[in-house]
């Protein structure tokens, strides 16, 4: 029998051992996570876009060839044609090749010197690699979050149904206690009743309370694929915990200096200043570098022609009127360079504010939890008394009833907050561009 009890005893601890904190959480949930894959893979395309601003810096080197049947027709007229012992400036020469074969080829080199529209788009798929490395550090705060709520949200629905529990547990033996008065004849049927209703009641707020449980249980399970059967609990949060709320004016400075919306706004509003670039005037030149060189052989029976060609030089490309395309272009980039500054303000203003408001409910919560405390000491005083009071005859049991209905309330209120305040510091932490995994270990190291 010794070594049943054991292995039971081992297998206990290993069960303990194996619970799920929030740190272990994320690290399924960042290989789970259909939306974090999701953000992951746009944020690898996005990465692509430096690689495609520097192409526009770089030669571009082309090469063509052919082969195949044709007819040549060439005629000169009034050509000058000299030898050492003749000359002449009428020479007319024809040549004429049917059912000739031709075989060409060709090698080109352009780089860019000066080109103010191929320049402009470089600079804009630069800000487009910004904003989308500022995108998947916003999309990964977003996914901590996501984890965190789910995680808070299956803790959050378990203490609502222990409170339940807990209520019913002392309902029950109530309505025992009832039951047996009664029938002695000591109290009226009316507090049996009383009892019987109550301890309906919560069995059917128990049923809706698995419930939840159960839609909380399966939505980490989604999000992490991993079960949710052991998850560890955050029994403590105070101030002494670590999850300062800082000073208010430090952290809105921060939030809009490293906030990724802010980022995001300003890689676009320099990629409208860019496309306002690629308009004006006084840059419209396009100068290249250009070399090449080729071979184009036309060849029927004996008659031959062969021609080849190499070139270096520079060229030169003027727009100079094109049916007022230009002008409204940059009528257009100019009006949506002054919006994208409007648009940086507003985020700037709705990022202060969201730093503000997780500054505010972080304290709150805090807050909260203390005053929620000292009701808790409070309500089962008040409890002692009415159980004492029913005992002596001075007070009902549906007194009793409502008391514990009241600190069963209390219990699950102060489980909710701690858990809704410990999320509300993590939204603090991604208001001010701080959110990282240091950040989660950090709670992670408050759950037992």
């Amino acid at each position: 029998m010794k070594p049943r009890i054991l292995f039971l005893a081992l297998s206990l601890l290993g069960s303990v051992a194996q619970a799920t904190d929030l740190l272990q959480a994320w690290q399924a949930a960042a290989g789970h996570d259909p939306q974090w894959l999701a953000d992951q893979s746009s944020g690898r395309a996005d990465a692509q876009y430096d690689a495609q601003a520097r192409s526009f810096y770089l030669p571009k080197v082309g090469v063509r060839a052919g082969a195949g049947q044709g007819q040549m027709v060439q005629n000169t007229e009034g050509a000058h044609f000299a030898t050492p012992n003749m000359a002449s400036d009428q020479v007319q020469f024809s040549t004429d090749l049917n059912h000739a074969s031709r075989q060409y080829w060709g090698v080109e080199l352009r780089q860019p010197v000066l080109d103010a529209a191929a320049f402009a788009n470089a600079a804009q798929l630069q800000q487009q690699a910004k904003a989308g490395g500022a995108q998947l550090a916003l999309k990964r705060q977003m996914a901590m979050l996501r984890l965190a709520d789910s995680y808070f949200g299956v803790l959050a629905a378990r203490a609502s149904l222990r409170a339940l529990e807990s209520q019913l547990q002392a309902t029950s033996r109530a309505l025992d206690v009832a039951t047996a008065r009664y029938r002695s004849g000591d109290i009226p049927i009316t507090e049996q009743e009383e009892a019987s209703a109550r301890q309906a009641l919560l069995q059917a707020q128990l049923l809706a309370s698995r419930q939840q449980v159960e839609l909380a249980e399966q939505r980490y399970v989604l999000l992490t694929g991993e079960s949710a059967t052991r998850l560890s609990d955050l029994p403590v949060l105070d101030e002494k915990s670590g999850l300062d709320a800082g000073d208010l004016a430090s952290i809105v400075a921060q939030a809009r200096q490293a906030n990724p919306q802010i980022a995001m706004s300003q890689a676009s509003r320099e990629a409208t200043r860019a496309e306002v670039e690629k308009y004006r005037s006084w840059k419209s030149p396009r100068l290249e570098l250009v070399a090449q060189a080729g071979e184009d052989r036309w060849h029927a029976g004996p008659a031959l022609q062969n021609g080849r060609q190499n070139y270096v030089g520079l060229e030169v490309n003027i727009p100079i009127f094109t049916g007022g395309y230009r002008s409204a272009k940059l009528e257009e980039s100019l009006a949506r360079s002054d919006a994208s500054e409007y648009q940086l303000a507003q985020t700037g203003n709705a990022v202060e504010d969201m730093a503000r408001a997780s500054w505010l409910g972080l304290r709150q919560g805090m807050s909260r939890i203390k005053a929620l405390q000292l009701a808790g000491a409070a309500i089962q005083r008040q409890l002692d008394a009415t159980q004492l009071g029913h005992d002596e005859g001075a007070r009902t049991l549906l007194d009793v009833l409502n008391v514990q209905q009241a600190k069963a309330g209390l219990e699950s209120e102060l489980a909710q907050t701690r858990y809704q305040t410990a999320l509300a510091w993590l939204q603090l932490q991604a208001a001010s561009g701080q959110l990282d995994i240091n950040r989660i270990m950090q709670l992670n190291r408050l759950l037992h």
